[in-house]
């Protein structure tokens, strides 16, 4: 029974491996599988980035970056933020600048997202759009808490004004690619399809390509 199980553990990494050898032309490389991780690392997917970095380890478990990506990810998993927490409140309250305290709202709503303490992500959220109402960062983690709620149509609708708001190419990909995945939560391929065609050409394409030829 043990030779088994392990047998299907086995069969199962390479499952991985081999499904991503036929989207991409260069898979034998860990480095690929890492910034496909990355992509959804960001877009708190967690066990489809959980998926890349077994893969990218299975390929090369020598990879130091895999490793790294893997103590966030199981950082994130265990869910204990509090110092990291405290950190944050005190730079908050020492930066100067606006556009400082925004990035750290941002940091600090993305821990709140992790730990699943909606309410005071949704507040941090507020503080963010206090400072500035047309706040990518604002729109973006807003877009992420709900697209965690499952609240698709509200996710939609938030990640259609940030669209309008930028110009930043990394921005746009970020929102390109979380609208992407949100029509495909509602399972209209045609649109999501669209959307991660956007962020190609950009540090999102290795995701992007994945997702295209899922659809």
């Amino acid at each position: 029974m043990k030779r088994i199980f392990l047998f299907l553990i086995f069969c199962g990494f390479n499952l991985i491996y081999f499904q991503a050898i036929s989207i991409h032309a260069q898979t034998n490389d860990a480095k690929y599988y890492v910034s496909v991780a990355v992509t959804y690392f960001k877009m708190h997917e967690n066990e489809t980035a959980q998926h890349y970095i077994d893969s990218a380890l299975f390929i090369n478990p020598s990879y130091a970056y895999a490793y790294i990506m893997l103590s966030k990810l199981t950082e994130r998993n265990n869910g204990n933020h509090s110092e990291t927490i405290q950190i944050l409140h005190y730079a908050i309250k020492s930066a100067k600048k606006n556009i400082e305290k925004i990035q750290l709202y941002q940091e600090l709503a993305d821990i709140q997202l992790e730990d699943k303490k909606y309410e005071e992500c949704r507040q941090t959220i507020g503080k963010i759009f206090q400072m500035d109402a047309q706040a990518i960062e604002g729109y973006f983690e807003k877009a992420l808490l709900d697209y965690q709620l499952q609240n698709y149509k509200q996710t939609l609708s938030t990640l259609k004004s940030a669209l309008k708001l930028t110009s930043d190419k990394k921005r746009l990909a970020e929102l390109n690619f979380l609208t992407g995945l949100t029509y495909k939560k509602l399972q209209d391929n045609s649109k999501a399809k669209k959307h991660f065609q956007a962020s190609l050409e950009t540090s999102l394409q290795d995701a992007a390509e994945v997702e295209i030829a899922q659809l």
